[in-house]
């Protein structure tokens, strides 16, 4: 499964399901599920505004107590279902187009040139991902290496249950953990592994 590196406190808001949106500099057209890679360092520092203060404080000050910010490892996972500018999340970052020639002053201005003075300049673009269906680790995967950008992780998690798992359903063929696994048997007294919502479903047959 696909994983995404993001720095402490961000990775743990995002898999308790506080931070609903991740901003980055570049744009993203993978929608679906990935795995939250927290990066290495076990200190952080951050300035937060005075709405999201309010929405993470509860968290932020429970995980301080208990220590279960964790660094270096999978500590969840989350879905990718948007990409976009100027998002109305408390979490999201503005792109702010100038109006006006960063040089001269001058309202005659497009595309980030000025037809005045002739000046060209970059405006810094934000996007952002809009998150949904957090999952948070109850056991994270540790010394997990992370690296740049989507990269992939070698792990996947449970269709039922989104813990870690490692085990491949042989009916419907989705990866499920032992917390919802279960055995049936078929033809020839066969016995498959496979999960519970699989063996539910041979039952109502």
């Amino acid at each position: 499964m696909k994983a995404i590196t993001v720095k402490q406190p961000w990775a743990h808001l995002i898999c308790a399901g506080i931070k609903d949106v991740e901003n980055r500099t570049w744009k993203t057209n993978y929608r679906g599920r990935v795995l939250i890679h927290s990066s290495a360092g076990n200190k952080f520092s951050v300035n937060l505004t005075d709405e999201q203060m309010i929405a993470a404080f509860g968290t932020c000050a429970q995980s301080a107590q208990t220590g279960s910010y964790y660094f270096s490892a999978i500590i969840g996972s989350v879905e990718i279902v948007d990409c976009v500018q100027n998002n109305p999340s408390v979490w999201a970052d503005k792109t702010i187009n100038k109006s006006r020639c960063p040089n001269c002053d001058s309202l005659k201005i497009a595309h980030q040139h000025c037809y005045v003075c002739g000046f060209d300049w970059k405006e810094k673009q934000v996007y952002n991902w809009v998150l949904a269906n957090p999952v948070l680790f109850a056991k994270p995967i540790k010394n997990a290496k992370g690296k740049l950008s989507f990269w992939e992780s070698g792990h996947d998690v449970c269709h039922i249950c989104g813990q870690p798992a490692d085990l491949i359903c042989a009916v419907c063929g989705e990866y499920f953990c032992p917390d919802c696994s279960a055995h049936y048997s078929q033809f020839m007294q066969i016995d498959y592994d496979c999960c519970k919502r699989c063996q539910d479903s041979m039952k109502e047959r």
